[in-house]
């Protein structure tokens, strides 16, 4: 592992490594990758991979404690984020911990060593202000593995922090640009959904709002620029949702980025994000990781409300039916039932639960009305009567209600 010792104003070893200095962690920008990031060497050589390691020296005050240990380097590790946020525009971010941890074994005298490695999954960062908070949830993740239950029970225990990796990756937000066509079953002006054409990626009327700084084709992060330079804007990013159901495939739509100033401003704009082919959102790991040359689209959604009309029309129109006169209501799908019968006793019969069925409303009603007709039959048994012993018949008299 080759370490770029290139740092500006930052003392050498001999300079902070002294008896009288307390020791302290330094980040250096490694030049090869990280060993377990060799899959991604190719990246790196174009600029897109950058990781940074840190040596914790022994001694150092908050080797011992995680969330100490975290709160020390916070700042540190914000500063380079900062650095290269600036430089790539979005980051993919983890750091791994590697820490020293020991187990206590009765058969023998001495613990037991070794160093592991504790990391977060990938988190990415498009704007400034989410490092603070993104650092903070990346080391909570990892103070949560080191308190582990699991951990903790195998015997296994924290003992120091020894070194720190920083794993960079160039993060590239959703990209819009190029016509596409709307899938059939959005395709009707009844949704009211409009689909423009764009002459060109960078077609815009800068008289309705300010696009200074916004790059097109536009990415999530250019719209939180957007709404920044325009706060009577917010903007929600809709994606479609594929679904087999019974054979076919319906089309539904659900919610990709949500803005933070919904219902605070003049106008609530929503929007649909379309990509070519068949290939689904929901089948990529990170769903903005969008591969270059992709093509992308946004289109208009004019009224959220008119959507319900993509679920099937179920007709309550008297004489001919004129959508004007109809009421829409969306075609609901059983797909399973269950129940409980509670006795007086205060015991409960087991579930009864149906699945896989064909017919399964009218096997619900079916099975409902044996279930009555048993109860029922207990109901119109007549129980014998019991003669009261005397102690109840005193009762009976000298009581003034039931």
């Amino acid at each position: 592992m080759e370490i770029d010792n290139e740092k500006n104003n930052e003392p050498s070893d001999s300079e902070y490594d002294t008896a009288e200095e307390e020791p302290d962690i330094h980040f250096e920008k490694i030049k090869d990758p990280y060993i377990n990031r060799i899959a991604e060497a190719r990246k790196f050589n174009e600029g897109e991979v950058c990781d940074y390691y840190a040596f914790v020296p022994k001694g150092y005050y908050a080797e011992g404690e995680p969330l100490a240990f975290f709160e020390s380097i916070k700042e540190k590790i914000a500063d380079i984020y900062k650095k290269e946020l600036a430089l790539k525009g979005g980051l993919k971010i983890r750091f791994v911990l590697y820490a020293y941890i020991k187990k206590i074994k009765l058969e023998t005298p001495e613990p037991l060593y070794k160093t592991f490695p504790f990391k977060h999954e990938t988190i990415e960062i498009i704007r400034e202000d989410q490092i603070n908070a993104t650092i903070e949830k990346g080391y909570n993740k990892i103070i949560d593995q080191i308190e582990d239950e699991a951990l903790q029970k195998s015997g296994w225990s924290f003992v120091r922090a020894e070194e720190i990796f920083l794993e960079i990756s160039i993060f590239r937000p959703l990209q819009g640009s190029s016509y596409l066509l709307l899938p059939e079953a959005l395709d009707k002006p009844q949704l009211e959904i409009i689909n423009p054409q764009n002459r060109d990626d960078n077609e815009r009327n800068a008289n309705i709002a300010n696009f200074e700084g916004i790059k097109f084709p536009a990415t999530l992060h250019n719209i939180d620029k957007f709404e920044e330079s325009n706060p009577n804007y917010a903007i929600n990013i809709f994606k479609l949702v594929y679904r087999e159901a019974f054979g076919k495939i319906k089309v539904d739509i659900d919610l990709l980025h949500i803005s933070e100033h919904n219902y605070q401003v003049e106008h609530m704009i929503d929007l649909l994000y379309l990509i070519e082919g068949e290939e689904s959102l929901n089948d990529r790991k990170n769903q903005n990781d969008i591969p270059e040359g992709l093509k992308t689209h946004y289109v208009y959604i004019t009224d959220f409300d008119r959507l319900d009309l993509l679920q099937k029309h179920i007709l309550t129109c008297p004489g001919s039916n004129k959508a004007s006169q109809c009421l829409i209501l969306p075609e609901k799908i059983a797909v399973s039932y269950g129940y409980t019968i509670h006795c007086l006793d205060k015991t409960m019969q087991k579930p009864v639960i149906n699945r896989e069925s064909k017919n399964i409303i009218k096997d619900l009603m079916e099975n409902l009305q044996e279930d009555l007709e048993v109860i029922l039959d207990k109901l119109r048994e007549i129980a014998p009567c019991e003669k009261m012993i005397p102690e109840l018949w005193r009762k009976y008299q000298t009581a003034n209600k039931c």
